[in-house]
């Protein structure tokens, strides 16, 4: 148990998390820092489940600023603590990350933990590579989503196998995974199909040839036409007929081409 706060830390630490004063809160975080109490950042670990957003900000803003070895410690008894609420345990997922210049290897492990909630925390590039590829399986949809954007930040590329599976499972629920996969692969038949389909992923990514103009001549309609003919405009294959088409938007593609 950390010892208790003194009554300056004690005061300082109130004005810090709920004086309405910004200048007032101001002064008594640079009091904070210099009295450097371990229990001050104790308290603030707690207030980061506090029932109030903007307290829960500001404690997280105030264990930013700390020193990383001082904080880690405190985190990680957090994340591991399965009597803490998702939300606390999500919110300190987040900070750990923040507070990782490099790769946060307990993140692996919380990307297999049992609570959603903290796998979406964890999906961050501060995970290692290999437990965000194994993300890219999970059964929720915003932790595969989370992980591929991160891999993605990272230079590192997604396991396609992996992402193909996970559009099976998930659906329109990933397009970020559905564009990825398009742009590595636009002459793929599943890309044809879905540009047909008016997919923006995939009308953003397709490549021009017969099966794409034989696929796209089946949106001949409303917006969906009109995407499909900017798609072909942006493969360098405009229609000069498309000068005399009654919709502006038509016209305006053969334009810009």
């Amino acid at each position: 148990m950390s010892a208790p706060l003194s009554p300056e830390a004690a005061q300082a630490l109130d004005t810090a998390l709920y004086d309405a004063d910004v200048i007032a809160r101001d002064t008594a975080r640079g009091r904070l820092a210099a009295q450097s109490e371990p229990a001050v950042l104790a308290a603030l670990v707690r207030a980061l489940d506090a029932p109030d957003r903007v307290t829960r900000r500001r404690a997280s803003r105030l264990l930013g600023e700390a020193k990383p070895a001082r904080v880690r410690p405190l985190l990680l008894a957090l994340v591991g603590d399965d009597a803490a609420s998702d939300r606390h345990r999500a919110t300190a997922v987040r900070l750990l990350s923040l507070l990782s210049p490099q790769a946060e290897p307990a993140l692996a492990d919380l990307l297999r933990d049992p609570s959603p909630r903290v796998r979406r925390a964890a999906a961050t590039p501060a995970a290692p590579e290999a437990a965000l590829q194994a993300a890219l399986t999970d059964v929720d949809a915003a932790v595969v989503s989370s992980a591929l954007a991160a891999l993605v930040e990272r230079e590192h590329t997604p396991n396609a196998v992996s992402l193909s599976q996970a559009l099976e499972r998930h659906g329109d629920a990933l397009a970020d995974a559905r564009r990825f996969l398009a742009a590595g692969a636009p002459e793929a038949a599943w890309v044809v199909e879905a540009a047909a389909a008016g997919d923006a992923g995939a009308l953003d990514h397709l490549a021009w040839g017969e099966a794409a103009e034989a696929a796209l001549g089946r949106l001949s309609a409303g917006a969906t036409r009109v995407a499909a003919l900017w798609a072909r405009a942006r493969a360098g294959h405009p229609d000069p007929t498309w000068a005399t088409d009654p919709d502006p938007r038509v016209r305006a593609a053969l334009a810009r081409a």
